[in-house]
């Protein structure tokens, strides 16, 4: 059942839509009742106007339902992710599982191009893609989408958006070749996508680098869209052209297509010649027009003109890097045309310009085909453009107005077959197919330069070529420029004719482009327009030379003219008639004496003077070589070029690069340049300043074609100096980077990453650690570091490999710090890179020996810090340990805890580990902060009882003591409850003992940042709730008193309390309360008075100071006051005071007001402190400054009883 189509379903006929839709056909929705732009979150799914007759499962609805949802969360979500991956989902059902919802939800998904996000804009754009692809009738609405993307503020958007357009324009104009008819609205469609291709092209002219590759891109796919093809093109799958273009389509007449195909060629060109081009947007367009011509063989001629003008005259803006890369590209793209068919006719071209960008004559004979296929294959094509040309003549030719005479181009380009005139009726297409004015200049300046290459072909003769030579001979520099010479390459076909015309057209094109020779004046005022500019030369960017103006009209007019008259033909001097051979020894004398005159002269030596005595030394006698190598040693510095020169003469020789036509030799070449090399190796280490040798040996090492084995020896020596060792050991590096013999310099290398100097096994792992990133090496660095170095490590006795020569140690037979930290050195390093390797340690540090042990756990604290907590290698070690390394993944648990809370993922490994594998409690302690208050209350008693300084950092991290300020510190237990729990803990029935208690307490106490008076008044507080009273109360209370004096009146309060508790019940608390009772005179004799007869007497026979203390406040007392006292307590303190002479008390120490007010006669003759008058907290009468305290276990007598 088909639905109703609106105006856009005539853009297809039903059978040709369905092809191009790949089988995506069947009925589509009208697009009533769609999301409109800002109301997703408010309307219900789209109505559609189907009937209830019509087939809609109940599926279809529920996606329908989804789709809307999806795009409801992408529009109210603040998360990028989720909003790509919803319409992710969305295009996944509207376009590739139910493509008839696509017309509704069309505008929903394109409201999303206004989106902030750029990678939603961007995903848009595919969208886009898909959606034409699946529907072609898609393509009128979104066009104006396109033009707004188009105009994009992000680049990254206006780059997708091009490669968008081309694809749209492609489907665009395949759906117009294959409509039955053209509609009006296909007729707008195909309008609006034209204004989108002008927009497009003048993004050529764009600030941005990328677009503008992008643009030529965009150029290359319209070209190729709307031009034909020819027997000889190379054929691509699916690829559609003007081939496939109807002659009866009047929206895009064929002809208009190929004629401006034709134009944005020239426009490509232009672009491809231009002078502010960038490398990139060189190459690129570079690129576009090789495959232009190897898909369109009629455009090989004029592509092989423009690269051939491209290598004349490069951009001056490119950097020299650019300059080869481009050379190299151009290279690379020239090769893959040569294998062309069509590439026959262009051969000498070709061949003449890979010559002039240094391909050799392999890479030539690899690229081009037979000879003789090439020469059948250049004829058979010469007959045919002349049958071509016979039956041009006779066929209807179009109405154009050109030149009665066609250029002569020098690359003779085989004629394009005639198009046919499709529709003759047509005045608009004759109409435009008339050249315009404007286009003359070109025409003129293609023929001038025709014109201007023939002239210069013919003229350009040996005694001219002499003429320009000599007439330039003074403007040359005395250094050729750098760039000059990266850019040179030797001319192998030099003097043939193709070589002669090549020049030619190089000439004509420089003489062309800067506007000099005899056509210059015929253009006018066009030319007149320009900017004159003088033809740059290899010292154009020498200041004292800029001056001078660079007139080339003299000598062009010359090359023009020619020379006329004969010439006299000069006899050849022949030296053998004049001169005779010269005596060995003779020669060497006269060698000598030149050596003396160049050498002895003033001037430094100069580049060309170092090559002529480096040419003369590599020959002469031995006697004469030391007499040069003696005068490089007596400035090494100043001389090394030198002895540079010399080295590759040697090499030269050694090579066989040289006539060996030569006096005998006393010994090889290769013994010579040896000898050499390592001389002046020798002289750089023993004559050089400090700071001169690192960089004196790089120049030796790097520019020589070679390094001998004992070349390699002395820069061993520099290596083991401790100043020089970070130069030299980085030349090492660079040599194991570029030199041949690389597996040599990278055990000379690794060898120093065990150098007994941490300075120089630093700067030595340094180095290999960027050889190992670069990853050409990883597997035999690896290698080295684990097998090597790491498993010597289980060995009972140091390996010899650490006591080569040169590594600054004597032979040891036990292991020591120093050679442990060698051995591991360079392994910890590659950890970091790679933290599998740390499984490793962990096999080796089961078998190593103790001492080893030991250096293993302080050193691997740095690379455990660079993996980090959420490190997957360090989760799966702790998962997975061998037996024997419980201590050192203990260690690195708490490295990893040390400076941060532990991760929940390894909390759960550790307790996993402590309840299955391992059992020891210190298992625990890194992640403390990360179990819960009933697990750390479990293992608390196990805890305590651990080594002293174990406790202690426990203790630190329950309490949050010493944590770095940055960092968040949780604890599942509060300080309060903490000793609270220590307290709390059953002595009897757990496997702690008191003592474990006492120093855990003491260790608490002894932070009194954490346990401040507030916190103990709270800690006692809770305490008196306990029953029975915990038995270390008592010590708590005194040595709270001791630390915190001012809380004397709080401890009042609570002797008071314990006296309602009933103290004397538990002799350890009853002991302490007495303790003190006696260090808070004369303050807590109230308290005192309080007690029943029976314990006050208990407490004044044993304690003789609250005996002596209490008598005298009572017998200060007045009658009144001590009226008010219970008899049975008065009859038990006076009965007391018979056994001492009470001295009189002269003062009560302040507290003479406080002392009648504290007590009164209760009822059942028992004492209380009245709420109205609190006890004072004090300073410390003069006789409390002599109590102290004394953390002893529960003696509180004063004596230290551990029993």
């Amino acid at each position: 059942m088909h639905h109703s189509r609106n105006s856009t379903g005539q853009f297809f006929g039903e059978e040709d839509e369905e092809e191009f839709l790949g089988g995506h056909g069947g009925d589509r929705s009208s697009r009533g009742g769609g999301y409109q732009a800002g109301s997703t979150l408010s309307r219900t799914p789209p109505t559609r106007s189907r009937t209830t007759s019509e087939s809609f499962g109940e599926n279809d609805y529920k996606e329908e339902v989804e789709v809307a949802e999806l795009l409801t969360k992408a529009a109210v979500t603040s998360n990028d992710q989720l909003k790509l991956d919803n319409l992710a989902k969305v295009k996944e059902i509207i376009v590739n599982r139910q493509p008839a919802l696509l017309d509704n939800f069309l505008d929903e998904m394109l409201n999303f191009q206004l989106d902030n996000i750029p990678q939603v804009r961007r995903y848009i754009l595919e969208f886009i893609e898909e959606a034409c692809k699946t529907d072609p009738e898609t393509i009128p609405k979104i066009l104006h989408n396109m033009l707004l993307m188009l105009s994009d503020h992000v680049v990254s958007v206006q780059k997708k958006a091009i490669q968008v357009t081309a694809k749209v324009y492609r489907m665009t104009l395949i759906s117009l070749c294959r409509a039955k008819s053209v509609t009006e609205e296909m007729e707008n469609a195909w309008n609006s996508v034209h204004e989108l291709k002008r927009y497009i092209l003048k993004q050529i002219d764009s600030d941005n680098d990328g677009i503008r590759t992008h643009t030529v891109k965009f150029m290359e796919t319209v070209i190729l869209l709307q031009t034909p093809t020819e027997p000889d093109s190379v054929q691509r799958e699916n690829e559609f052209c003007l081939d496939q273009v109807p002659i009866t389509l009047r929206v895009a007449r064929p002809r208009k297509l190929e004629e401006d195909a034709r134009m944005l060629f020239d426009e490509l060109l232009k672009f491809h010649g231009s002078r502010h081009a960038t490398s990139v947007n060189l190459m690129t367009c570079m690129g576009s027009i090789v495959l232009i011509a190897k898909l369109r063989p009629q455009f090989m001629g004029r592509v092989v003109s423009a690269i051939e003008k491209l290598n004349a005259i490069l951009p001056p803006t490119l950097e020299r890097s650019q300059v080869q890369s481009v050379r190299k590209h151009m290279k690379s793209q020239l090769i893959g045309l040569l294998k062309h068919p069509r590439a026959v006719d262009y051969y000498d071209n070709i061949t003449t310009l890979l010559t002039d960008l240094g391909a050799s004559h392999h890479d030539l004979s690899k690229a081009i085909p037979n000879w003789e296929e090439i020469r059948s294959e250049k004829r058979k094509r010469q007959r045919e453009n002349l049958r071509e040309k016979e039956e041009a003549s006779n066929r209807k030719r179009p109405k154009l107005i050109v030149e009665e005479e066609e250029p002569v181009t020098t690359i003779e380009e085989p004629l394009a077959p005639m198009e046919e005139d499709y529709d003759d009726d047509d005045e608009e297409d004759e109409d435009e197919a008339i050249i315009q004015p404007q286009e003359l200049p070109k025409k003129v300046e293609a023929n001038e330069s025709d014109q201007m290459e023939s002239t210069l072909f013919e003229k350009l003769n040996p005694a001219m070529t002499a003429d320009l030579v000599m007439a330039f001979m003074d403007r040359l520099p005395d250094k050729l420029p750098a760039h000059f010479m990266s850019a040179y390459t030797p001319i192998a076909i030099a003097g043939k004719d193709t070589q002669v015309r090549h020049v030619a057209r190089l000439l004509a094109a420089q003489i062309i482009a800067y506007q000099h020779g005899p056509g210059a004046a015929m253009q006018g005022s066009y030319w007149a327009e320009k900017t004159e500019a003088p033809i740059p030369t290899l010292i154009s960017n020498q200041p004292q030379l800029q001056k001078q103006e660079f007139k080339l009209a003299p000598l062009t007019s010359k090359l023009m003219m020619g020379t006329s008259g004969k010439k006299k033909v000069m006899k050849a001097l022949k030296l053998s008639e004049v001169t005779k051979p010269m005596s060995i020894a003779e020669r060497q004398r006269q060698l000598l004496t030149a050596l003396k005159r160049i050498l002895d002269s003033k001037e430094q030596l100069s580049d060309l003077k170092c090559k002529l005595v480096a040419s003369i030394v590599i020959t002469a006698s031995h006697s004469l070589r030391t007499y040069v190598m003696q005068y490089i040693k007596d400035d090494v510095r100043h001389r090394i070029d030198l002895g540079i020169h010399w080295l590759f003469g040697e090499y030269s020789l050694c090579q066989g690069y040289l006539n060996k036509a030569l006096p005998a030799l006393e010994d090889s070449s290769s013994n010579r340049y040896e000898w050499t090399f390592n001389t002046l190796m020798t002289a750089v280490l023993e004559n050089a300043s400090e700071g001169e040798k690192a960089g004196l040996s790089w120049r030796l090492c790097m520019e020589p074609p070679m390094i001998p084995d004992k070349g390699v020896a002395l820069l061993e020596h520099l290596c083991g100096n401790e100043i020089q060792s970070a130069k030299a050991l980085e030349l090492l590096k660079e040599l194991t980077d570029k030199r041949p013999k690389k597996l040599h310099y990278l055990s000379v290398l690794l060898a120093f990453c065990s150098h007994a100097l941490e300075g120089i096994r630093t700067n030595a792992v340094n180095c290999v650690i960027k050889l190992y990133e670069s990853g050409e090496m990883a597997k035999i660095i690896e290698d080295k570091a684990v097998n090597t170095y790491l498993s010597s490590l289980k060995l009972p006795n140091p390996p010899e490999i650490l006591f080569q020569e040169g590594l600054g140690r004597v032979l040891e037979k036990e292991w020591t710090e120093d050679l442990a930290r060698a051995s591991l050195h360079l392994y910890l390093r590659l950890v970091s890179v790679k933290n599998q390797l740390i499984h490793e340690l962990a096999k080796v540090y089961v078998e190593t020996p103790a001492d080893v042990k030991r250096t293993i756990l302080r050193l691997v604290e740095q690379p455990v810090r660079q993996m980090g907590i959420d490190s997957p290698e360090l989760m799966k070690l702790v998962d997975s340990f061998p037996k024997g390394s419980e201590t050192l993944i203990t260690r690195i648990i708490h490295i990893l805890t040390d400076k941060t809370l532990p991760s929940v993922d390894l909390v759960s490994r550790v307790r996993n580990l402590y309840t299955k594998r391992i059992f020891d409690v210190r298992f625990l302690i890194p992640v403390l902060n990360g179990l819960t208050k009933q697990e750390i209350i479990t293992a608390l008693p196990k805890l305590i009882q651990l080594n002293p300084n174990v406790v202690k950092e426990v203790f630190n991290r329950l309490l949050g003591i010493h944590v770095d300020a940055k960092t968040q510190h949780t604890s599942p237990i509060t300080p309060v409850e903490l000793m609270i729990e220590l307290h709390s803990l059953d002595i009897t029935a757990s496997k702690c003992d008191i003592k474990s208690v006492i120093r855990a307490t003491s260790l608490c106490f002894a932070e009194t940042d954490v346990y401040t008076q507030d916190a103990l008044a709270k800690i006692i507080n809770q305490l008196l709730d306990f029953n029975p009273l915990p038995t270390l109360l008592m010590r708590t209370v005194i040595q709270t008193l001791n630390l915190h004096p001012k809380l004397v009146g709080f401890i009042m309060n609570i002797l008071a309390r314990l006296i309602r508790k009933q103290v004397w019940t538990q002799p350890k608390i009853w002991e302490g309360f007495v303790k003190c009772c006696q260090r808070t005179l004369p303050k807590s004799i109230p308290i005192l008075l309080m007690l029943p007869h029976t314990q006050l007497r208990q407490v004044l026979e044993d304690a003789k100071d609250l005996r002596i203390s209490t008598g005298n406040y009572v017998m200060d007392l007045s009658e009144q006051q001590r009226g008010q006292i219970s008899p049975q307590i008065l009859e038990v303190i006076l009965s007391l005071a018979n056994r001492d002479v009470y001295p009189k008390a002269e003062t009560y120490y302040g507290y003479e007001n406080e002392v009648t007010p504290l007590c009164e006669v209760q009822s059942n003759h028992t004492f209380s402190i009245q709420s109205s008058y609190p006890i004072k907290a004090e300073p410390r009468s003069p006789r409390e400054t002599d109590l102290s305290f004394k953390t002893e276990p529960m003696d509180y007598h004063g004596n230290n009883n551990d029993d």
